[in-house]
């Protein structure tokens, strides 16, 4: 298109911004699926969790406000050591995140929060992630964790598959609460505490 139209500044203006929306997009597909066929190696060891997903909360908070929508954190587990890998921890933050401001977004509506909260519990330490979006559908829950399976009009379906599996390499599962129509989603992340020393 941009060697006929090239002469409208309008359509110049337009077409340079998608470019970079879709080189983006193009780009977060292309390392989903590297994820995906050629998963990283993590390493678990003793972290305070809280210490490492905040970080990551700074480019959720960031992204969610450009949305119009509000983040609350409730970071209560104590003590909050787990035995995991950072990066991996923070992967999965942002992936759960993002998921539910895309939710949140395509509801629309006044409500649009984004909770995570963390709590002790028998196997560790639990990380959930809820939002005011309009929840799964029960035949989806089924297949949720399964690659290509999404109901975005944009996306691929590969954060959640994604999440499973950096989760399964450090001994951390996921899980996501029954489906409520219209109450949004709750994913909860258990993290293992590390074995004390003898």
């Amino acid at each position: 298109l941009l060697p006929t139209h090239y002469a409208d500044p309008a359509f110049r203006e337009k077409f340079f911004r998608l470019i970079g929306d879709e080189v983006a997009r193009i780009d977060e597909l292309t390392q989903q699926l590297l994820d995906l066929a050629a998963p990283r190696s993590y390493q678990a060891e003793s972290v305070g969790l809280h210490g490492v997903l905040r970080p990551g909360l700074e480019l959720v908070e960031a992204r969610a406000a450009e949305r119009g929508v509000k983040v609350v954190v409730a970071f209560t587990a104590e003590p909050d050591t787990v035995f995991t890998d950072a990066s991996a921890a923070k992967q999965v933050l942002l992936n759960l995140c993002f998921n539910a401001i895309q939710a949140v977004e395509a509801k629309g509506g006044t409500e649009r929060w984004v909770r995570l909260s963390t709590r002790r519990v028998a196997d560790g330490v639990e990380l959930a992630v809820s939002d005011s979006g309009p929840g799964i559908a029960p035949e989806m829950q089924r297949r949720l964790f399964q690659p290509f399976q999404t109901t975005k009009s944009r996306g691929f379906g590969l954060g959640l598959a994604i999440c499973r599996d950096i989760l399964a390499n450090v001994r951390a599962t996921i899980a996501v609460d029954p489906a409520l129509p219209g109450q949004g989603a709750t994913f909860r992340v258990t993290f293992p505490c590390p074995v004390p020393s003898s």
